[in-house]
């Protein structure tokens, strides 16, 4: 039998920005799986075979990604690494999706001054659709 904290001991082992990661890999999942079609009439409920007809995307409006940063000193660094956060003052994660919003956001330590915040989010916009980008590439070249 496998170790059932396994795969806790995996996240808890990040390298910096795990919630960038777990965010991206989660939209892939998503956007990767397929639901076996169903038909419903009155009460019945049909649920048909991938040999009957193709499965189903899923119906995803949104896909927010997170971005991460840092700050150390007087500068902002993106994607920190696990050394990089535990020496940083304070960070920040901002959440968008694909048309420039802001999902949320969350923010710990030392308080960041409003231009630094709005750099942030300027610098998580252009991040975004490159990871967004990523995550089509990558979706779309997997087999079905």
């Amino acid at each position: 039998m496998t170790n059932p904290h396994a795969y806790a001991q995996i996240l808890l082992d990040d390298c910096g920005s795990v919630v960038d990661a777990a965010s991206l890999a989660a939209m892939a999942a998503l956007l990767h799986f397929r639901r076996p079609d169903v038909t419903v009439v009155g009460d019945s409920c049909v649920v048909h075979s991938i040999d009957e007809r193709a499965p189903l995307a899923l119906a995803i409006h949104h896909i927010p990604l997170c971005i991460s940063f840092a700050m150390l000193g007087d500068r902002i660094i993106v994607d920190p690494s696990e050394s990089e956060e535990a020496v940083a003052s304070g960070l920040f994660t901002v959440v968008l999706n694909a048309h420039k919003e802001i999902c949320s956001s969350f923010k710990t330590g030392a308080p960041w001054p409003r231009e630094t915040i709005m750099l942030a989010i300027s610098s998580a916009i252009d991040l975004r659709a490159e990871r967004g980008k990523f995550l089509d590439e990558a979706v779309l070249a997997e087999p079905f």
